[in-house]
């Protein structure tokens, strides 16, 4: 077997009852620990010197039925999952993947049935903001940046936004959410015309947790009839889990939203896929060598 230049592109060139094997055991010891099952947060917390010993170590291996499964140790409290490729500002993407989505789609008119809204999961201090503001910048039409702190980004990058901010009292972004709805109501009866309206809603469940019943006071209906009043809400938050946005078992808003992950949070979400076929290892290297690793749904994006 020839052995690639990035540890984790050769732990996938393992054989696949090897790699089986040894995530099944790694999960198995997080649960005993307490922890949530996560191979990729193992992976992650080794230093990369640790990553290409674990690949030498599992290389050595025979795998017979009779041989007991070796332990591995972690701490009993897990550290913040660190992403190599995050380090390395001068990284270049080595292999293409397999198919990478086109960002701008996600604010182009003609592609707004398929992509009515959408949400942006990232870690604090991964740029969701400036990399938000930069692309929604190119949207038509009329921009409203409801923010909870940093309005020099938008200001900066998306100036011609209005923008809304007053720290964690979001009474003023409440207000937003009612003129919203207000027009959303009034462009169902033609009575005010259906022109581009980009809404964004930064570090989104600060806001939810400002607002009470949001989701059923004002998002909800706005959700169902963003393709034919053509208002798009744009969610930003620095949680990983789909609950952040206060729409837990309600896949009738949730498949109007357009889910987008980035940094490590992209990451796992692509390991997770790499068993389903959805995604190839040339897919899991594309993104384990970029600067800022993105995916839109099930698809590589590449964030420049």
């Amino acid at each position: 077997m020839n052995i690639p230049n990035d540890p984790l592109q050769a732990f996938f060139e393992l054989p696949q009852e090897i790699q089986d094997w040894h995530e099944a055991d790694i999960v198995r010891e997080q649960m005993r620990l307490g922890q949530d099952p996560n191979w990729s947060a193992f992976w992650y917390l080794l230093t990369r010197s640790e990553q290409w010993q674990l690949v030498a170590n599992l290389l050595d291996m025979s795998l017979p039925k009779e041989m007991p499964c070796p332990r591995v140790t972690l701490t009993k409290r897990a550290a913040p999952l660190r992403t190599p490729s995050l380090v390395n500002a001068n990284c270049v993407p080595v292999e293409k993947p397999s198919k990478l989505f086109n960002l701008t789609d996600l604010i182009a008119e003609d592609k707004r049935s398929l992509y009515p809204h959408a949400a942006f999961f990232c870690p604090s201090g991964w740029g969701k903001d400036f990399n938000s503001s930069k692309l929604i910048s190119q949207c038509d039409g009329e921009i409203i940046a409801c923010l909870i702190k940093e309005p020099e980004i938008w200001q900066k990058h998306c100036p011609q936004a209005r923008i809304v901010c007053n720290g964690y009292d979001v009474s003023a972004i409440e207000e937003v959410l009612q003129e919203v709805s207000d027009r959303n109501e009034s462009r169902m009866l033609n009575h005010e015309p259906k022109t581009p309206l980009t809404v964004i809603f930064s570090d989104y469940p600060s806001i939810v947790e400002g607002i009470k019943n949001i989701t059923e006071k004002y998002v909800a209906r706005i959700l169902r009839d963003a393709r034919s009043n053509k208002i798009r809400f744009w969610f930003l938050t620095h949680e990983r889990n789909i609950a952040a946005l206060d729409m837990e078992g309600r896949s009738d808003l949730l498949r109007n939203i357009t889910m987008v992950r980035g940094g490590e949070f992209a990451l796992e979400h692509a390991l997770s896929l790499i068993k389903t076929g959805l995604l190839t290892k040339q897919d899991i290297q594309f993104l384990n060598n970029c600067d800022r690793p993105c995916m839109v749904g099930n698809t590589p994006a590449l964030i420049t």
